[in-house]
C-alpha cells in the first residue's frame, strides 16, 4: 500500500485533483511558488521526476508554450525539477533591484484608511526584496542620497544599478552628468551667435507645480494629470488642449492686430453677424435665391457677390476681393469694428468706390478686412439703395398674414369652445367597470406617510379632485388604497391610487392584443395630416359606475386634522 510523507499507509485513498494551472496575467510566481509546494507535499510527491511532470502539467498552454522555447534544442523533459523551475524564475519571476526596492520601502507613509496592522503588513511587504541583512551604513547613505537627488534623470540610472554602487560612484555619476548638461548649454549658445553672459552652473530645474501646463494654461499638475488631457479643442478639433493654448491660428477668426496709433476722434463700432431671413422673398433681380441670402453688387465696375446682414453696421470685402477691383488705394481705417462676441477686427483700410445695386448708383464707403472674411453689405449701404424700405413692406407683409392666420384659427376655437375650456371633461359615452374575481376578499390598506412640506399641496389637490366632483369623502368602506404623490414641474403634485396593495389581484383582467409598431405604421400609410390630442387629467374624465365606486376608493392622511379620510372616486 502507498505510504505518506510520516510512514503512514494511505490505503485506497485516491491523490486530490491536479493543481490550478500557473496563469502570468494572474497569479504572481512567487505567491503560486509556494502554494505549489504544499500541493507537493499532500500529495508525497518526492521524486525529482514526478515533480518535473507535477510543475509542467500546471501551466497554462500559452506558458508551457515559452517554456518549451526557454528549452529549446531540448525538451522540458530532458531538464530536472530544479532546472524547469530555474528557468521558469526567469521567465516570470520578479525582477528585483536592491536599491529601488530599498528607496521605495523609505517612502512608505501610513494612508488615512491603514490600521496599523495593515500598515505594519504593507511596510514587510515593501521590506521583503530589500536584503536588509547587509544593510549598513553605506547602503543607507546610497538609498537617502538616491531619494532626496533632483535629477530624474540619474535618479533612474542609479536605481537601474541597484545597491552594488558605492556612494563615491554615485556621486561621481551625478557629477559627470552634471557636467555634460553645462557643455551642452555652452556649445548650444555658442552657435546661436548671441553675446550674453552664461551661467557655468547646471540650471535649476523646474518642478511640475512650476511649469505653465501646456493643455490648460494653468500650473500646480503636470501635463499627464491635467483634467483638460482628452478635452478637444474648438479651435484646430484635436485632442488634448484648450482652445486658449492652442498653437494654430484662430480659424475663421481675424487675429488680433497690433495697437496702432489712434486717430483723434475714431468711432468704436460693433459688427455682428445676424441672418436675416426675410430677404430672400425681395422681388428684385438684384437678389438670389432664397438659400444664398446673397445680393449682387458691382463695385469700381466688378461683379462682386455680398451677404445681405442687417446686424452688420458698415459694409466689408476681404483681401481677396479688394485685389480683384484693381486695388484702388486706401485710406486708414476711420473705425474700430468689433464682432458680436467682443473680437477685434482688423482692417487694412478704406476707400470710396462707384457701387451700381438695384437699378442705382451711388459713390459709398467700403471697408477692407485685413483676413479672409465673408463679403458682408451692411446697414450704410442698405439705408443708401432704400433696402430697409423693402425690408419694413415685406414684415407688414408678414403681419397680415400672420392676422389672417390667427382669425382663422379664433373662428375654429369658437366653434369648438366647449373642447378648449378649462374644466374638466366628462366622457358621457360609457362609465368604466370593475369586475372583481369570485370570493375576492375587500383590502384596506393604512395611508402612506406624507412630506411635511408636501401636505398643504395634496390637500389642495384632494380639494380640487372633490370642487369637480372626482371624489366623495365617505365615513367608511371595506376597500381602500393608499395614495403616492408625484412633484409636476409646475410645483403641483399629482395623485395617483396604489392599486397593486390589493385591489389589481382581485380583479379579472381582459386580455387585448397589443398592435405592433409596424401595423401601426401600416394603418396610417396615405394619411396626409395626422393629429395629436393631449387631454388634459385624461383619466378623471371617465366615471366609475355605481356598482364599482366602492372598490375604487382612496385612503389618505389630512395633515390638518391629523385624522384618517377615505375618498370615494367617481372617477377611474
Amino acid at each position: 500500500m502507498p505510504k505518506n510523507c510520516a510512514g503512514v499507509e494511505l490505503g485506497d485513498r485516491k491523490p486530490i485533483a491536479p493543481y490550478r494551472p500557473f496563469n502570468p496575467k494572474e497569479d504572481k510566481w512567487e505567491t503560486w511558488l509556494l502554494q505549489f509546494r504544499a500541493y507537493l507535499d499532500i500529495n508525497c510527491v518526492s521524486e525529482e521526476n514526478l515533480k518535473r511532470s507535477c510543475v509542467l502539467t500546471s501551466l497554462v498552454p500559452s506558458c508551457f508554450e515559452e517554456l518549451r522555447r526557454a528549452c529549446l534544442p531540448k525538451t522540458p523533459f530532458d531538464f530536472c525539477y530544479e532546472e524547469i523551475k530555474s528557468k521558469l524564475e526567469k521567465l516570470y519571476g520578479a525582477q528585483v533591484l536592491l536599491l529601488s526596492c530599498s528607496a521605495n520601502f523609505f517612502k512608505v507613509r501610513q494612508e488615512a484608511h491603514q490600521s496599523a496592522m495593515e500598515f505594519a503588513n504593507e511596510l514587510k511587504h515593501a521590506a521583503e526584496n530589500c536584503d536588509f541583512d547587509s544593510f549598513n551604513l553605506e547602503a543607507a547613505l546610497i538609498v537617502q542620497f538616491v531619494n532626496g537627488m533632483s535629477n530624474e534623470h540619474c535618479k533612474r540610472k542609479l536605481l537601474a544599478k541597484g545597491r552594488s554602487i558605492t556612494l563615491e560612484e554615485a556621486v561621481s555619476f551625478v557629477q559627470i552628468d552634471e557636467q555634460v548638461r553645462s557643455s551642452q548649454t555652452d556649445s548650444s549658445a555658442k552657435e546661436t551667435g548671441i553675446c550674453s553672459v552664461i551661467r557655468t552652473t547646471r540650471p535649476e530645474q523646474r518642478t511640475a507645480a512650476e511649469q505653465k501646463c501646456f493643455r490648460c494654461g494653468k500650473k500646480g499638475h503636470s501635463q499627464a494629470d491635467c483634467l483638460f488631457k482628452e478635452a478637444i479643442c474648438f479651435n484646430c478639433k484635436c485632442v488634448g488642449h484648450l482652445a486658449r493654448m492652442c498653437k494654430k491660428p484662430p480659424s475663421g477668426r481675424c487675429n488680433r492686430p497690433s495697437r496702432a496709433p489712434r486717430r483723434k476722434r475714431a468711432t468704436a463700432r460693433q459688427v455682428r453677424t445676424v441672418t436675416v431671413t426675410s430677404v430672400a422673398h425681395f422681388n428684385d433681380r438684384a437678389f438670389l435665391n432664397a438659400d444664398s441670402f446673397a445680393v449682387r453688387v458691382r463695385i469700381n465696375g466688378q461683379p462682386v457677390m455680398m451677404e445681405l446682414d442687417t446686424g452688420a453696421a458698415v459694409t466689408i470685402v476681404d483681401t481677396k476681393w479688394w485685389e480683384r477691383i484693381g486695388k484702388p488705394d486706401l485710406s486708414p481705417p476711420s473705425v474700430h469694428l468689433k464682432s458680436y462676441t467682443g473680437h477685434e477686427l482688423s482692417l487694412k483700410g478704406e476707400v470710396r468706390l462707384p457701387v451700381q445695386c438695384a437699378g442705382q448708383s451711388k459713390q459709398l464707403l467700403l471697408r477692407i478686412a485685413n483676413c479672409p472674411a465673408t463679403n458682408v453689405l451692411g446697414r450704410d449701404w442698405i439705408r443708401a439703395f432704400s433696402l430697409d424700405t423693402s425690408l419694413q413692406s415685406f414684415l407688414r407683409a408678414g403681419a397680415e398674414v400672420k392676422q389672417v392666420k390667427q382669425s382663422a384659427l379664433l373662428d375654429v376655437l369658437k366653434k369648438y369652445a366647449t373642447l378648449f375650456q378649462p374644466e374638466l371633461g366628462h366622457c358621457k359615452k360609457l362609465k368604466a367597470h370593475i369586475e372583481l374575481k369570485q370570493g375576492a376578499v375587500p383590502v384596506l390598506r393604512k395611508p402612506f406617510p406624507v412630506a411635511y412640506a408636501l401636505r398643504g399641496a395634496v390637500e389642495a389637490e384632494l380639494q380640487r379632485y372633490v370642487d369637480m366632483g372626482v371624489l366623495t369623502p365617505v365615513e367608511q368602506s371595506d376597500w381602500a388604497a393608499p395614495i403616492v404623490i408625484a412633484k409636476k414641474p409646475n410645483k403641483r403634485v399629482r395623485l395617483c391610487a396604489d392599486f397593486s396593495t390589493g385591489l389589481n389581484r382581485a380583479l379579472v383582467t381582459n386580455a387585448h392584443p397589443i398592435p405592433s409598431p409596424e401595423d401601426l405604421y401600416q394603418a396610417l400609410e396615405g394619411g396626409m395630416k395626422y393629429s395629436k390630442l393631449d387631454l388634459s387629467d385624461a383619466y378623471l374624465q371617465l366615471e366609475l359606475d355605481e356598482e364599482s365606486t366602492e372598490n375604487g376608493r382612496i385612503f389618505s392622511r389630512c395633515a390638518r386634522r391629523h385624522t384618517n379620510q377615505q375618498w370615494s372616486s367617481r372617477m377611474s
